[in-house]
């Protein structure tokens, strides 16, 4: 039994347990049975074109065509000129067989013709197929209401771009693909499995995808002609799904076979990116349905997020937050390897014959991250802003020759980014060299940052280890900054080591040990602090408390006398230094 759907198709109503009692057979066009059937009319009357609007399935017996073959001619091209959905001829009272005249012109005019072998009660099929086809449309009124309602309450609770995708993955039951007008992925939810296959081949289905809202489609029907017929797609504006006469929704969706349904995104006139459903399952007025109420949903988020209400005063748009997702991920070390060559080929970074450098930078003093952002992606950019002043494109840049590079907030305050350096090129040379772009416009606006680059990675597998490394190191030069624009890991030495270790317990345990008396005494603290990082010179210790040096001498005599160690002695001397730079690491301040 078909489902319950607001479109019943020619096949639909034969496949009814109804009908196969009656022994139907498909006489004419059996390769045009998926065309949708509006209503059903019974009619005898051989000028009942006259009174059909289009899509009807038409049930007679032909008394009124029996014995003139040019009457069943002009009634069956009749059929075609008012788009009727199929012919139903009840064989018996009028017509012993298929009258072949009635057979011919259905083929040549494209109108399918069954005849029925067995009498049949057509008030019993009319009953039947308009029960479905009002129950279909309050059911399709039903979804819709139920999706506009979900959908809305999370776009006014304010949710990501993440969990809003998630609910109409939800409803669709495949996997869900969101892409700007260049084809760039900005966010997928569904079957994870299912989402790797996609975006694995992501360069061919895009284009597919943006062909099949190319402008020639627009208003195209399945059954407008052979061609269209035969591939098996239907481009439609939106449909009337709340049964109020108008179109409702902004662009048209098409829907096409294995499940696919694609839909312009675009608000206030102007179209910008793609809604890809893939592997719907249910029926496709259904799967149009939800593409046009995703659409509508997903507009609305747009305009709700993609403007100026941030931190640091910008707008916070999809292309913005598919990077960070994907960079957050990779710092985080949760993003998984096997998914990374799709999502940075899906995302618009070079990935063929390429090295992959992570980068972080971190800003000095606090409410600078928004300063560090902007001139990071201006440097991505090559100060080549777009539209409005600033670049818009995720913080991305790519050329075929030359870097490129994706660039996304990740945590509170640093700002990431994804090198794609064309091999032959000079990995580290080109990263210098970004960075010092990057210190360059900090310069000009006054502000201090610190960046800490990762190991090169031939592979992108390698991206995740390196990622975590350019966090470290860029957290670590926070406490001494690198004498280069750009800090790496053997710039960070021991003090690198500390801060990687700070929230272990044991080190947390050894600096209780080795301080613990002076824990509750900072300005003896800060004496033992001076007294290590000036190489145990007296003198300069006693500088830079601006006291005299006997004075110094009593104070480190109180740090022995409370640790119970020696000052002078080389093991408890280390001991003690490497504790200050756990403490001083977990409590970010450096000495």
């Amino acid at each position: 039994m078909p489902p319950a759907t607001a479109r019943l198709t020619v096949r639909d109503v034969l496949r009814l347990e109804l009908v196969a009692q009656w022994d139907a057979e498909v006489v004419a066009c059996p390769e045009r049975l998926e065309r949708p059937v509006r209503w059903l009319h019974v009619a005898e009357a051989p000028d009942v074109a006259v009174m059909l609007t289009g899509g009807e399935m038409v049930l007679t017996t032909g008394l009124l065509l029996a014995g003139d073959e040019r009457a069943q001619v002009e009634y069956v091209e009749s059929m075609r000129r008012a788009d009727a959905a199929a012919v139903v001829l009840g064989l018996g009272r009028a017509f012993r067989t298929t009258p072949e005249a009635m057979r011919r012109t259905a083929e040549r005019c494209g109108v399918p013709l069954i005849v029925l072998h067995r009498p049949a009660p057509f008030a019993r099929l009319t009953e039947e197929v308009h029960a479905r086809l009002v129950h279909g449309r309050f059911a399709a009124l039903d979804l819709s209401e139920r999706m506009r309602s979900s959908l809305t309450a999370l776009n006014l609770s304010g949710v990501p771009l993440q969990r809003l995708l998630d609910e109409i993955a939800g409803y669709s039951g495949g996997p869900v693909v969101v892409a700007n007008l260049a084809h760039r992925v900005l966010a997928t939810a569904g079957e994870r499995g299912a989402l790797d296959d996609l975006l694995r081949d992501w360069e061919r289905i895009s284009r597919q995808v943006a062909g099949l809202l190319a402008p020639g489609r627009t208003g195209a029907r399945a059954d407008d002609g052979p061609r269209q017929a035969r591939a098996g797609w239907e481009t439609h504006g939106p449909p009337d799904s709340d049964g109020d006469g108008d179109n409702d929704g902004d662009g048209p969706v098409t829907v096409g076979p294995d499940g696919w349904v694609v839909a312009r995104l675009e608000a206030r006139g102007r179209q910008w990116g793609q809604l890809a459903l893939f592997g719907h399952p249910g029926p496709a007025d259904a799967g149009r349905l939800l593409a046009q109420r995703a659409a509508e949903a997903l507009a609305v988020h747009r305009l709700l997020t993609d403007r100026p209400g941030a931190a640091d005063g910008r707008a916070h748009c999809w292309e913005d937050q598919a990077a960070e997702a994907l960079l957050t991920e990779l710092a985080s070390g949760t993003a998984r390897p096997e998914q990374l060559l799709p999502r940075v080929r899906a995302a618009g970074l070079p990935v063929d014959r390429r090295r992959f450098v992570p980068v972080v930078f971190r800003p000095r003093r606090a409410g600078e991250s928004g300063a560090v952002r902007e001139s990071v992606e201006r440097a991505l950019a090559n100060d080549r802003p777009e539209a409005g002043g600033r670049p818009r494109t995720g913080g991305r840049r790519t050329t075929p020759e030359g870097p490129a590079g994706l660039a996304a907030r990740i945590g509170p305050d640093a700002t990431a980014v994804l090198l794609s350096i064309p091999c032959g090129r000079d990995v580290d040379s080109e990263v210098s060299r970004f960075a010092e772009r990057v210190h360059e416009r900090l310069g000009a606006l006054g502000v201090e940052a610190t960046a800490g680059a990762g190991f090169s990675c031939p592979v992108l597998d390698e991206v995740r280890r390196s990622f975590l490394e350019a966090v470290h190191v860029a957290d670590a030069a926070l406490a001494a900054p690198p004498t280069g624009p750009v800090a790496r890991l053997r710039d960070v030495r021991l003090r690198g080591l500390v801060r990687l270790l700070r929230d272990e317990p044991e080190l947390q345990a050894f600096i209780e040990r080795e301080l613990g008396p002076l824990l509750g005494r900072p300005e003896l603290l800060d004496v033992l602090r001076s007294y290590l990082r000036t190489g145990c010179n007296k003198s300069l210790a006693a500088q830079e408390h601006h006291i005299s040096r006997p004075a110094l001498y009593r104070r480190l005599r109180t740090i022995e006398v409370l640790l119970g160690t020696e000052l002078a002695d080389l093991e408890q001397f280390t001991s003690l230094y490497v504790a200050l730079l756990a403490h001083d690491a977990q409590r970010g301040a450096g000495s």
